[in-house]
């Protein structure tokens, strides 16, 4: 999970993408959840194209992250990288 320590969304877009371009099997595989306090629409799509699997605008509830989480996690084992919604 990334959050919204960074200044701004592009500050946790960027360490993302560099992450999905590793030259590792493991890391196409790893869920990355944004958890910015960003809401907008265009802060979501930013973050579904950066290569993160899901974006959870703040403040966070717990189980709608939990679920989240279970659900990123099931959809990659099933099919690799597929972003959830």
């Amino acid at each position: 999970m990334t959050s919204s320590a960074f200044p701004s969304l592009q500050s946790a877009i960027s360490p993302s993408r560099k992450r999905r371009a590793l030259p590792r099997e493991d890391t196409a595989k790893l869920p990355i959840i944004a958890l910015p306090a960003n809401s907008r629409e265009e802060d979501r799509r930013k973050s579904l194209e950066s290569g993160m699997n899901n974006h959870i605008a703040k403040p966070i509830d717990i189980e709608y992250l939990t679920q989240t989480i279970r659900r990123t996690i099931a959809a990659q084992r099933k099919v690799g990288t597929e972003t959830v919604y």
